[in-house]
């Protein structure tokens, strides 16, 4: 089975959780794509949501593997 979470990189800042289900699409990401989200404090700590994948890798960048 497939783990449903993992984190995004993100630039500036730490990575940040992500979990399967702040997806917009049922398709999983994968390394390399670019995203956009929305953050929110949850109990844990920050937490990505509404995660839109904006620009997909590129074949070679992902594997064929999916992250999250």
């Amino acid at each position: 089975p497939r783990k449903q979470y993992g984190f995004l990189a993100r630039t500036d800042h730490p990575d940040i959780y992500v979990h399967r289900s702040a997806l917009a699409s049922s398709r999983p990401l994968r390394p390399g794509d670019l995203v956009e989200f929305r953050v929110e404090q949850t109990e844990r700590g920050p937490a990505a949501f509404e995660v839109v994948v904006v620009q997909a890798a590129a074949a070679d960048e992902a594997n064929g593997k999916p992250a999250v």
